[in-house]
This record gives C-alpha cells, structure tokens and sequence, in this order.
C-alpha cells in the first residue's frame, strides 16, 4: 500500500521505516525555498534572471500555494507566472528542474540548473510535458485523489 505523506508542516528530514515491504512512503506537499538577502544581487543569481527569466523568492516576496505529489520545492517563478521547482533534497546543481505553468501543468524544464542556464530563454521551447508531477491548488483538492497522511495520524496506525 502507498502512504502519501505530507511534508509541508514538518520541519526537516523524515522517513518512515515500514515493517511490511509491501507497503511505500510517497512524500507529498510543497515547499518554497527562500533564498537569504545577501544573494538578492549575486551575479548567479542576476545570470539566472537575465538569461533564463528565473526569478528567486526573497524574504517579503509573494509566496506561491499549491500542493504537488510527490513533494515538491518551489526554487523560483518566471515572468509569465509559472514556477521552477526541484524534488526534494535536490539542489540546482543536481536536478532535474520543473516547470509548473499558470494551469498547473508540469514540465520538465531542464536535468539541472546548470544546464538551464546554458539552454537560455531557450528553455522554453523545449521544455518536455511531464506526468511526474501532479500539480493541486491546495491538499483538499489533492485529497480528492489520494489520502494523505499526517505524521502524527501515521505514527498512529501501529504495524505498517
């Protein structure tokens, strides 16, 4: 059985040890990376604006709310409305990079930061749909779906 777990409230790294091999953790949720203030003009970042139209988040900015399975972090957004997001405990160095659309339709925008930049506004145009990712305006409308789990409900339950 697949437990669909949420991570949006927890506070860092979890795993669930499950003593039936039949039963799989599928970590579900979103998160949004916000970067430190000091990188708001790092000429990395500045690359990424100017040659790729990602934008990061900084404190004050306006944070995105939709709620992906399997869990998702949203790194940035575009001019255009739509969002880059990375699985999680991935980094731009390591991928792959999503691109999520105002529909909420979910691309694969490039295997890795890196290769974004060198793509350019290229991106775009080859950007590759992608069922890996289910994209929710909020876990209510995910829940029509799956049932997802707290932890606390989880750790409930007993012999998984």
């Amino acid at each position: 059985m697949k437990y669909y777990i949420d991570l949006t409230a927890s506070d860092g790294p979890m795993a669930v040890l499950f003593t039936h091999r039949e039963n799989e953790a599928v970590y579900v949720g979103t998160t949004v990376h916000i970067e430190p203030e000091k990188l708001r003009n790092h000429p990395l970042a500045m690359r990424y604006v100017s040659e790729c139209d990602f934008h990061f988040f900084f404190q004050g900015d306006d944070l995105p709310t939709l709620y992906t399975v399997p869990q998702m972090e949203i790194a940035g957004r575009d001019s255009q409305g739509g969002l880059f997001a990375m699985g999680p405990g991935f980094s731009l160095e390591d991928g792959p990079l999503y691109y999520i659309d105002r529909e909420k339709r979910c691309f694969l925008a490039a295997e890795t930061g890196e290769s974004l930049l060198k793509l350019g506004m290229e991106w775009r145009s080859r950007m590759a749909p992608t069922d890996a990712v289910e994209v929710y305006a909020d876990r209510a409308e995910a829940e029509r779906n799956y049932k997802i789990w707290n932890w606390e409900d989880l750790l409930k339950e007993g012999d998984l």
